[in-house]
This record gives structure tokens, C-alpha cells and sequence, in this order.
């Protein structure tokens, strides 16, 4: 069962990676994927509740058993054409020389609510694509400090501006 079962119109992405027609178009079921979670995102109601107080309670020792967890108002999006421009083309008016050809490079991208509660996209690293998925999956800060390429302060930084753009949510500790 996807996060999209049961809500009307969620399960159109499933039924576009199964048309045979498509198969050589794959930017078609990834770009209903990206337009469902933006209105998806724009719906929803959210309070931020990053509870800082409670963060500044775990003793050091902890800290590397953290574990962030990705607000309801955010999803993480793998393409291998890039979806943001392609999304802002044919968003405009329509012209027809618009197509996936033209965007050719593999892309990673946020989606979220920003401030106003309207969804938004931001495009990621790959670095960030790969911190996120490990966010998403549950990994602890040690386990995202074993990444290739990651250290820890520049790893903090970039999870102190997510918690900023409520992209991060919450946070539990595990022994």
C-alpha cells in the first residue's frame, strides 16, 4: 500500500508507470508524480512543531543517535529528466517545441509547503538528495555521517535550514 492509496486521485501516478505506452516516457508518470504532491502539499494544514527545547535536552553522547523525521508537507523526488524546468515550461504558456528532451539531465527535488502554506519546489545535490532519503528511511546522524562525501558540521548546517523550512519536522533519539 503507497501513501497514495485511498485518496482520490493518488493512485493515477501507479496507473501511469503501468501503461506500456509510456515506457519510453517515463517523465510522464514523474511529472503526475510531482503535479499530485504539489497540490497534495498545498492542502494540508500544518503547524510547525520542531521542539528545540527538547532538542537542547539530549546529552552529547545522544546526538549522534538521532533520528530526524521529514514533515508530512515535504516528499523527496528522483528524475532522470529535470523536473523543476520542465514543470516551470509547461506551466507557461503552451508552446508545443516544450518537451522532456529539452531537460534532459537527471534531477533531485524537494517538494514543500513554503511560509504562505502554497506547495514550492527546490532543487537538491545530489549530496542533499542523499541526506534526505536517509532522513526518510530513519537513518541516525551516524548513519548519514557514513555517507560518501558527508561531514558533520556541513551536515548540520543543511539540516538546521531544513528544519527552517519545515522540511524536518520532528526528531526521535534511539539507544
Amino acid at each position: 500500500m503507497t501513501e497514495r492509496d485511498g485518496i482520490y486521485g493518488g493512485q493515477f501516478v501507479d496507473f501511469l508507470s503501468t501503461v506500456k505506452a509510456l515506457d519510453t516516457m517515463p517523465f510522464v508518470a514523474q511529472m503526475a508524480e510531482l503535479e499530485w504532491h504539489l497540490d497534495r502539499i498545498s492542502h494540508i494544514y500544518h503547524q510547525p512543531r520542531f521542539d528545540f527545547k527538547r532538542l537542547a535536552k539530549i546529552p552529547e553522547e545522544q546526538h549522534l543517535n538521532i533520528r530526524f523525521k521529514l514533515a508530512k508537507t515535504c516528499h523527496i523526488q528522483s528524475s532522470n529528466v529535470d523536473l523543476i524546468s520542465l514543470h516551470t515550461d509547461l506551466s507557461s504558456p503552451i508552446d508545443t517545441h516544450k518537451t522532456a528532451s529539452n531537460h534532459p539531465q537527471p534531477s533531485h527535488t524537494l517538494i514543500l509547503q513554503n511560509s504562505k502554506g502554497e506547495s514550492a519546489l527546490i532543487a537538491l545535490t545530489p549530496q542533499q538528495w542523499e541526506w534526505l532519503m536517509g532522513v526518510e528511511k530513519g537513518h541516525t546522524l551516524a548513519q548519514l555521517c557514513e555517507l560518501k562525501n558527508t561531514q558533520l558540521p556541513v551536515l548540520m548546517a543543511q539540516i538546521t535550514d531544513w528544519i527552517a523550512l519545515v522540511c524536518i519536522d520532528d526528531f526521535r533519539t534511539s539507544p
